[in-house]
């Protein structure tokens, strides 16, 4: 009983930070708001057709659907999805520690010190649910390697076909996954073992190819978001930088802990004399080392540039694979699995102060502005929201009486539209039609509200080639917005976000008028 102590205790703590994340993190932000705006559109023919512009496939997309059919799609709703989401990540750490015969305590501890795991693995994205098919994938095919029965199979190939189909970044550790059971039973010369392993990640892999259709397409608009400097030693430094926030003595305590699982487990296969239990050492110390390559490999040619969220599901998967190959050492050794506890434990504690304020940060303040602007601004103002992105968000809150649009004016602002965006950044000149309304509107008395930076345009970098990023023109666009603005009218800035609204998505709101002083509001937050 002793031995569960410290496991329980780090599970209360990630729900406890959980639950407060659930009650604190607000409305949705433009990454959540868009996918849920293709899972709930009216048919499954246009969430198959739209999937590519969130990329979320569509195991992900009927789960959120059926919940919003059950729950209703308010943000208290999807909050408790979240919250559900993380409840589901704990059973699942336990399922495989249990399988393995140890304790899930330097996963538990990863997930409360790594805040990363709570804040995106909770929100309505595909992100948190990827970590627990990816779990369960690890378990299943390990299974599959000790008992190579139809069952087995069938199992391993459930969990990666829900991994893939959850979330895309799944594609290369299921495959990772595959491929080390696949080795370890070709070390024992069990070929056909060997290829009926094989099999089940092929299989779970070639079902994405009911998408090719849909990515095809997007590939006329992909290059948008692809950044062409990409290195690999960039990815390996955003992981690294995930693992170190908030903590730097937890990202060296956990690579510290991987190095020495790596280091018991290549030493205890070696030393097994039971062929079966060799095998799972082998097996155990292959994922993460294939895991972490294909998921570099994965990224590198994805070209995306890499942020937190991309590196959830391989870090829970390293996670429980050091507790399968640690705790299982530690367990057989006199207090080794106690002074195992205590650190982690310790690892955890230290962190949850600053997990404790990561988990209260929103990632928007798009309700406050939206619920602002909707008492203040009347029906001849015009709201402008630049970048274009945070019309998504904006979009979903916005009730008001004034006219808005985003900066450039698009067509749809129900999720990223890049496919709209290309066409505005091949145009001579895309803000012409808006900075003309803002002019007239300002001419007859009425206020411009800018929802974003209103930059003082000195000079406008010219944009690189239309088939590139679209930073460049995003740039140039609200230069020249700032410029035509401040050129004409008085513009101050009415509403600021708080502090515990995350930068990617803190909105600012300015006041544009004529008659000089322009009457703003006071943000709720």
């Amino acid at each position: 009983m002793r031995a569960l102590l410290a496991p329980l205790l780090l599970s209360l703590l990630f729900l406890a930070l959980a639950a407060l994340r659930a009650l604190q993190a607000g409305g949705l932000w433009r990454d959540e708001a868009g996918a849920f705006a293709v899972a709930t559109l009216p048919t499954w023919r246009d969430v198959y057709a739209q999937f590519p512009h969130e990329a979320f496939p569509l195991a992900f997309m009927a789960i959120v659907r059926g919940w919003v059919a059950l729950c209703g799609g308010g943000d208290g709703s999807l909050r408790a999805l979240g919250f559900l989401v993380c409840v589901g990540l704990i059973v699942a750490l336990w399922w495989r520690a249990w399988r393995a015969r140890t304790t899930p305590v330097v996963s538990l501890a990863l997930v409360v010190a790594t805040p990363s795991i709570l804040v995106y693995g909770s929100s309505v994205r595909g992100y948190g649910l990827g970590c627990v098919w990816m779990v369960l994938a690890a378990l299943a095919f390990e299974r599959l390697l000790a008992f190579p029965t139809r069952g087995a199979w069938l199992a391993a190939l459930g969990a990666a076909l829900l991994a893939v189909h959850t979330v895309l970044p799944a594609t290369a550790l299921v495959a990772a996954l595959g491929a080390a059971a696949a080795a370890v039973a070709a070390l024992r010369r069990r070929w056909w073992h060997a290829v009926a392993t094989l099999g089940a990640p092929i299989v779970a892999l070639s079902s994405l190819l009911v998408y090719a259709p849909t990515l095809a397409a997007a590939r006329s608009w992909n290059a948008v978001v692809r950044d062409r400097s990409l290195r690999a030693m960039d990815i390996v430094l955003a992981f690294v930088r995930t693992l170190a926030h908030p903590s730097t003595m937890a990202m060296l305590a956990g690579l510290a802990a991987m190095m020495t699982a790596l280091v018991v487990g290549v030493r205890r296969a070696g030393r097994e004399e039971d062929a079966s239990a060799a095998d799972r050492w082998r097996y155990r110390v292959l994922v993460p080392v294939l895991a972490l390559a294909g998921q570099l490999v994965f990224l590198r040619v994805l070209g995306y540039a890499p942020e937190p969220w991309y590196f959830l599901p391989l870090l829970v998967l390293l996670g429980s694979s050091v507790d399968a190959l640690l705790g299982t050492w530690c367990g057989e050794r006199r207090h080794g699995a106690a002074a195992l506890a205590v650190a982690c434990v310790a690892v955890a504690l230290a962190t949850t102060p600053t997990a404790a304020r990561i988990a209260r940060v929103r990632m928007t303040n798009a309700p406050e502005v939206a619920s602002g602007l909707a008492a203040r601004a009347t029906a001849g103002d015009l709201v402008l929201v630049e970048p274009w992105y945070y019309g998504i968000s904006f979009a979903r809150y916005y009730r008001g009486m004034a006219r808005w649009e985003t900066v450039p004016a698009l067509a749809d602002h129900r999720f990223h539209r890049y496919d709209l965006l290309l066409e505005r950044m091949r145009e001579r000149a895309p803000l012409a039609a808006l900075l003309r309304d803002a002019g007239a509107t300002l001419a007859g008395g009425h206020r411009v509200w800018v929802v974003g930076p209103l930059p003082d345009a000195r000079t406008a970098a010219e944009p690189g080639d239309p088939g590139g990023s679209d930073v460049p023109f995003e740039l140039r666009w609200a230069r020249a917005l700032g410029s035509a603005l401040r050129g004409n009218a008085s513009c101050r800035v009415v509403g600021a976000p708080s502090r515990l609204t995350s930068p990617y998505e803190a909105m600012p709101v300015w006041a544009c008028a004529r008659e000089g002083e322009a009457l703003g509001f006071s943000s709720p937050e």
